[in-house]
């Protein structure tokens, strides 16, 4: 059993760094490497360079200097389906469970390193200057951050890639907002149940090819000047989203099941082996190989 793809992976959003579901703002000398996205009203900064397309559905301000490398122009009704699908995007990443080892403390004040895998917490802060490792062990790996309010960085937050594959994703999913103190260094995609903030001098970068960005659902993006939304520090990311790597891996190729511990074996990196419960066993009769046969009454693993 796989990890399902996103519902954004085949929708206009893949290739947009930022999504405004209200205001975008963007201070001056900001560089945003991607398409914008905004429900209503965009305001670029003196000086900002949109290395892209840029679709608003109210009125758009530049200012000194400010240059959008690709079209700008105004379609309401595209940009609302997407805050649709972003909402979708959304519970998907919150209906997956983290494990009791992964629950996060609500404040995070010393540097941390963290394994892949999906994490939870109610609400998230961090102390200003703590470095928060994502440790990738040489595999390709996915981390998904579920947090139920809001997450608060502190200034100077650095966010360090270890051992991290280009084809490994990072996401943050808020149920509200994500607001990141100024100077911070971002790694992965952020999605916001309403708004999002960035710092002074903070950036954002994706992992190998995949873009990074911001994805206020229904809220306001407000990026501090001098910002970099960026992919690898380069204009030349091909996509904002990878599927996810799967959590759990499970084959059902085993000649049978009887409830032994950790009988279903995992094939992720992550040693997430199964045990059966019920009556549930292993057939031949299987799409590729073997397959698992549950009878829908209290069979599971």
């Amino acid at each position: 059993m796989q990890a399902a793809y996103m519902p954004v992976l085949d929708s206009p959003l893949n290739g947009t760094t930022v999504y405004s579901g209200a205001d975008l703002t963007v201070g001056a000398s900001s560089i945003v490497n991607g398409n914008i996205q905004a429900i209503t009203t965009t305001t670029l900064g003196a000086d900002v360079t949109v290395d892209g397309n840029l679709v608003a559905g109210g009125n758009v301000a530049l200012g000194a200097n400010a240059i959008v490398a690709g079209s700008i122009s105004s379609f309401q009704d595209p940009i609302d389906s997407q805050q649709v699908l972003l909402t979708e995007v959304q519970e998907y990443l919150a209906a997956m469970e983290a494990p009791t080892a992964n629950q996060l403390a609500a404040a995070m004040t010393v540097d941390a390193t963290l394994e892949s895998g999906v994490y939870h917490a109610t609400s998230l802060t961090t102390t200003a200057g703590i470095t928060l490792t994502l440790d990738g062990k040489g595999q390709t790996g996915s981390w998904v951050f579920n947090i139920d309010t809001y997450i608060a960085f502190g200034a100077n937050l650095t966010i360090k890639l270890l051992n991290v594959t280009d084809d490994s994703t990072v996401i943050w999913n808020t149920g509200t907002y994500t607001t990141a103190g100024a100077d911070s260094i971002l790694k992965g995609i952020f999605f916001a149940g309403t708004y999002i903030t960035t710092g002074v001098g903070s950036t954002l970068n994706g992992i190998g090819d995949a873009c990074g960005g911001v994805f206020a659902t229904n809220g306001v993006v407000t990026l501090g000047a001098n910002n970099t939304a960026v992919t690898v520090g380069a204009a030349d990311c091909t996509s904002t989203f990878l599927p996810l790597t799967p959590i759990v891996d499970w084959h059902f190729d085993e000649a049978g099941w009887n409830g032994t511990g950790g009988e279903v074996a995992d094939s992720s990196s992550n040693a997430l082996d199964g045990t059966s419960i019920g009556n549930t066993t292993t057939i031949t009769a299987g799409q590729v190989c073997r397959a698992g046969t549950f009878d829908g009454s209290g069979d599971y693993i």
